[in-house]
């Protein structure tokens, strides 16, 4: 089967990485295809795919309206000829429309302004039944079907000690706080620094975006400034053989479809505490393997991260992080990710056949 994965970038986001991800697993067994269509590429991304995948770069300025590009594209599509196009990106048919491709989607996020392009595609994916059910709820003609992101579980460094001086939180996201909800983590970080008299706590923010200044400026007006640092961007090497050093993740999130970066710490074996909103508590189980606050609750966030301190103390802890390291391996390995998507495709492949079948008894029938 010969599998065209298409993305408009590949920065260093959680899309990006799980795309890499998949696309190293399905190359074993398929002939794989990745087009980036724009600019924005980070090599130490490109340098992480398999060698027996074929990577094609159109380098289109972002917003650019030049035909060429969607020319250009069609023509590889032409000349490879995928029994499946994957688009990571509902927009994508704007440039994939103009060919016979049996043409799929994942959509990765909740509140997406749709239009008429996600009827045309052959099958809709969902990275998680929150993200299916938002999906459903728009009167799309069919079901998405649910298909789990996932991590590539030994990469992950695990934590083995859970004793702690200083209390380390990490946040690992784009600085985008209106989604992401930083500024709700240094609230309650202020109460549990100022209200509670516990000093010996620190936050370490991972991630770059727009938020950046707001948040600097947030952190100096409520006087946190020794108890936290924005580090940017880092690889996800660096986070997977960090994550371990940390003591808690804290996803705040107003709105998240899923949360790869609370599997990333589910699989280091540290606990995470979420907001309860539909995606990360799919995650969690609603809270049998994880902890978790009411959404835009400073103060409950501030209490929840207190109770994990004093959990983290107890001598069954790592007993239970085991327990959700188990259960996050089954669900959200990156090996049964790939092996979803390839299953559907040829439930997609097999239909096209029975159809193809049928069409041709109707002719031979007619010609009698």
């Amino acid at each position: 089967m010969k599998i065209m994965h298409i993305i408009w970038s590949l920065n260093l986001g959680g899309t990006e990485s799980m795309l890499v991800d998949i696309i190293n697993q399905q190359v074993k067994t398929e002939k794989v295809f990745l087009l980036i269509i724009n600019s924005e590429i980070q090599c130490e991304l490109i340098e992480n795919i398999a060698c027996e995948a074929e990577i094609i770069t159109l380098n289109r300025i972002p917003g650019s309206r030049n035909i060429w590009h969607v020319l250009e594209a069609n023509y590889h599509i032409y000349r490879i000829s995928p029994d499946i196009i994957h688009c990571h990106g509902w927009d994508l048919m704007r440039i994939v429309s103009f060919n016979t491709c049996k043409k799929v989607v994942t959509i990765h996020d909740v509140n997406n302004k749709f239009n008429r392009h996600l009827k045309r595609f052959h099958r809709i994916f969902a990275i998680s039944n929150a993200v299916n059910d938002d999906i459903s709820e728009r009167g799309y003609e069919y079901k998405p079907v649910t298909v789990y992101n996932g991590i590539v579980f030994p990469r992950v460094k695990k934590r083995q000690d859970y004793s702690y001086d200083t209390f380390r939180i990490v946040q690992l996201s784009r600085l985008f706080h209106e989604k992401k909800g930083q500024d709700i983590l240094l609230r309650a970080l202020k109460i549990v620094v100022y209200h509670y008299e516990i000093e010996n706590i620190k936050v370490d923010f991972f991630g770059k975006g727009p938020s950046l200044r707001y948040l600097e400026e947030l952190r100096k007006k409520l006087g946190l400034h020794e108890y936290c640092t924005f580090n940017g961007e880092r690889s996800r090497e660096f986070i997977y053989a960090n994550l371990r050093k940390y003591n808690l993740l804290v996803q705040p999130s107003r709105h998240e479809g899923f949360g790869l970066t609370v599997v990333e710490a589910m699989a280091a074996k540290i606990p995470v505490l979420v907001s309860n909103i539909d995606g990360p508590m799919e995650i969690i189980r609603k809270g049998k393997y994880g902890y978790f606050f009411n959404t835009e609750e400073a103060r409950d966030c501030a209490n929840k991260i207190i109770k994990i301190m004093d959990d983290s103390r107890r001598q069954d802890f790592k007993n239970k992080m085991d327990i959700n390291y188990r259960f996050a391996e089954k669900h959200f390995d990156i090996k049964q990710t790939a092996k979803n998507y390839i299953d559907e495709y040829k439930k997609i492949l097999s239909e096209q056949e029975i159809k193809g079948s049928r069409s041709r008894k109707r002719e031979d029938i007619r010609s009698i």
